[in-house]
């Protein structure tokens, strides 16, 4: 989100994309904490009071598939399982208020700007390390729902593996979280630095309306495959990667910077 007001895509974005995609984040995120936040404070207090409390779950609108995982999780104590089953739920929670929504299609998923972006492996998930690595995965075929559960599995074994998991949890508890790419691009080295500001200098708490949203979980929903183990292939360590999308960014912010002054010096 910072990116959109940082310095390179303010040159790059008009200021309606900038809007469109700032939307489309923010409805995304709200969807899924307002969905996740119940979920855990429940389980919370099925702890303290050693009994389960999931029945709760339909009052906050969770669907009917998270209550059966946490009943199974609070018998079974399957972690893997309950983790999945989070991914699953989420991704189809936005996929008809984001995903197919008829505004979000036409001004973001739709356009040339956005399936340019995927072609070119733009956007990434990572995990950065005090020690200047970064980790993680380029994200591409975003509107597809089965895509972004492997996804979304693929970055839970990564985190998690016993290879990495301290490195990321070291990063998370010594950073000053902000929403600004300096937070972690201080510790990469020969980097472009991608000068975004900080999350609340430049968007405000977003109020919303509550959207009224039917289960996605019916009882003909087919949910078995999904719970497959997600094998990550290939590198994990994404750091150079990393540092030359950031120069092309910058590569493209400058070019575009230059033509516009060329037009304005010949009009």
């Amino acid at each position: 989100m910072t990116d959109l007001q940082g310095r390179y895509y303010a040159t790059v974005l008009p200021q309606t994309v900038k809007k469109h995609l700032f939307l489309t984040y923010e409805e995304a995120n709200w969807i899924i904490f307002l969905d996740a936040f119940p979920q855990l404070l429940l389980y919370e207090e099925s702890k303290r009071r050693q009994i389960p409390l999931f029945h709760l779950l339909q009052y906050f609108n969770v669907s009917i598939f998270m209550e059966k995982e946490w009943i199974y999780f609070w018998e079974k104590k399957d972690i893997n399982r309950l983790m999945t089953a989070l991914i699953i739920n989420e991704q189809n929670k936005i996929q008809k208020p984001v995903i197919e929504n008829a505004y979000f299609k036409k001004h973001v998923f739709h356009t040339a700007l956005f399936k340019l972006q995927e072609m070119l492996h733009i956007s990434a998930v990572i995990f950065p390390t005090v020690e200047g690595k970064v980790y993680g995965f380029s994200v591409y075929q975003f509107e597809t729902l089965q895509k972004r559960i492997e996804l979304g599995k693929k970055l839970a074994a990564l985190l998690f593996h016993p290879n990495y998991k301290s490195l990321f949890h070291r990063f998370a508890s010594q950073t000053i979280h902000t929403g600004s790419r300096a937070d972690y691009e201080c510790y990469v080295s020969e980097a472009r630095k991608s000068c975004t500001p900080a999350l609340r200098e430049v968007y405000p708490a977003v109020a919303h309306d509550e959207i009224s949203m039917r289960d996605w979980f019916c009882r003909d929903t087919e949910i078995n495959e999904l719970f497959l183990r997600e094998e990550y292939t290939g590198e994990v360590d994404i750091t150079e990667w990393y540092k030359r999308k950031r120069e092309q960014i910058y590569i493209a912010s400058t070019v575009n910077r230059f033509v516009k002054r060329m037009d304005e010096f010949v009009i």
